[in-house]
């Protein structure tokens, strides 16, 4: 049965795939993890786990989700951006700026 060979061949490409993305996604999330506790505020690492669910925020999701004013907000999506975990995306509906963690991203996709 050549093609029972065939389709468990790429049953385990698809496999080893997905764990090395996974495994990615872990080591990202643990070295955002170290640079958000440089900014000196629980609020930093709450971002982190956000962006880890969400590689793609925007200031209002920041807002809502960590419950913090929206100043607060674009603080911490600046502090991230200087530490190189975030960069600004296009704009979003109604302006809204969008902030994406491409390496995140990246790991995700096919890039």
């Amino acid at each position: 049965m050549p093609w029972l060979e065939l389709f468990l061949t790429a049953v385990e490409t698809q496999a080893s795939d997905a764990v090395s993305r996974a495994e990615r996604i872990v080591e990202l999330r643990e070295c955002y993890r170290r640079m958000a506790a440089t900014m000196g505020t629980a609020n930093g690492l709450a971002l982190v786990d956000l962006v880890c669910e969400n590689p793609l925020v925007t200031t209002r999701l920041v807002e809502e989700r960590l419950g913090v004013s929206r100043p607060t907000a674009v603080r911490l999506l600046r502090q991230l951006g200087e530490r190189g975990v975030l960069s600004e995306g296009k704009s979003g509906i109604r302006g809204q700026r969008r902030y994406v963690a491409r390496e995140l991203m990246a790991a995700v996709t096919d890039d």
